[in-house]
């Protein structure tokens, strides 16, 4: 039964994107999307990873190679455009996030998922960006560094898809540093780690250097200083990260401003019912907690999606900070931080020592995210083709 759930959100999830896609196809192309299925039809066709930029075709270093390679393997294999190969990349990547979770969680894995569900993720699993096989390399890491027994190349396999995918994906390097200082400093075997670093380290110099014997940069574009003011800057940063904290009741159609007033009525309707399920929700943790004293210590693969997540966020942030091409700090660069954080809670509310107080919160966490998914709906779409 709870395997029947697991695959049921896992094909809702696939049916909301297809309806969004069908909805307004061309929405979910942003000038990324072009320079990605450029470069995959690039490769499919005589094996360059070349892009026409700035008038003139070049070796692509702004992106790396691993999201277009990974559109261009699914093309090739399946036959589909190369625009429908994204797509289907972006869906089985989101069935690899459920696959790891069920290997790793078993009769957890429906509740834990619930993480992949919120309208910010579902926003970027229909646009043709490489952030949803970013999450899969990130559930994945984290799972194999939160076992001891994993083997050292492992890491390396995963951190090297995490970073050929986004170049942000090398900031494992630093978690892998932190955590060989600290096993160190506990007198605790870090070999596995030292090794994972430097190998590491190793793939991504070869690449830069070999994106500089191309294009003569390191990564085609980065770098830069800033061109407006800090606080400027920052203000602007914090505006991203307000709007992340209100993801689970994020609506994209709000932006349409000819948007129908039974629409509109309906999101209000959603919020509102969502706005009284999470008082439920937190009131009923807090009884909880009350009775039960206190959650029992951290799953150790809690700590390691926290950490994950702290260390990925701060990463973004001091980038985005000092280099000019990251224009902003909204969902597309914080969702990763978010689903961490929102899994790795998930996992420790789930564990077996904290079964007493799952039991007093599982209905309202499970109707707040399946709430949640009202908000992916294209409604305004659905609205006029039915009425």
């Amino acid at each position: 039964m709870k395997l029947f759930a697991l695959f049921f959100l896992f094909l809702s999830i696939c049916a909301l994107v297809i309806l969004k896609i069908a909805a307004m196809p061309s929405y979910y192309l942003t000038p990324d999307s072009h320079y990605y299925l450029q470069a995959a039809t690039n490769l499919l066709n005589d094996f360059s990873y070349q892009i026409h930029f700035k008038g003139q075709n070049r070796y692509c270093a702004i992106w790396p190679i691993g999201y277009p390679g990974l559109i261009a393997a699914g093309s090739w294999l399946s036959s589909l455009s190369p625009y429908w190969s994204a797509k289907t990349v972006n869906l089985l990547a989101v069935g690899g996030c459920f696959l790891l979770v069920w290997r790793e969680f078993k009769d957890r894995a429906f509740l834990i998922t619930l993480a992949l569900c919120s309208p910010s993720l579902l926003q970027l699993y229909a646009n043709t960006w490489s952030e949803t096989a970013f999450l899969f390399g990130l559930v994945g890491f984290v799972i194999a560094v939160a076992k001891p027994a994993v083997a050292w190349w492992v890491l390396v396999l995963w951190g090297s898809f995490l970073f050929l995918v986004r170049y942000i994906g090398g900031f494992v390097v630093i978690e892998l540093l932190l955590l060989t200082g600290y096993q160190r400093f506990r007198q605790q075997p870090f070999r596995r780690e030292l090794y994972a670093l430097t190998s590491l380290l190793v793939v991504m110099l070869a690449y830069f250097a070999n994106n500089y014997h191309q294009t003569g940069t390191f990564s085609g574009g980065h770098g830069y200083p800033l061109e407006e003011p800090l606080a400027q800057r920052i203000a602007v940063g914090l505006q991203g990260i307000a709007q992340e904290t209100l993801a689970w009741f994020r609506d994209w159609d709000l932006k349409n401003p000819s948007l129908p007033p039974p629409v509109r009525w309906f999101i209000l309707m959603v919020s509102a019912v969502q706005g009284v399920v999470l008082l439920l929700l937190i009131y009923r943790l807090i009884r909880a907690l009350k009775q039960v004293g206190t959650v029992k210590p951290l799953h150790r693969a809690t700590a390691f999606f926290l950490l994950t997540g702290a260390v990925y966020v701060t990463v973004m942030v001091v980038i985005y900070l000092t280099d000019v091409s990251i224009e902003d700090l909204r969902f597309r660069r914080l969702a990763p931080a978010s689903f961490l954080f929102t899994t790795g809670l998930l996992i420790g509310l789930t564990d077996d020592s904290n079964r007493a107080v799952l039991a007093r919160i599982k209905f309202p966490l499970v109707a707040f995210c399946l709430l949640a998914m009202l908000h992916a709906l294209p409604k305004t779409y659905l609205f006029l083709r039915l009425f």
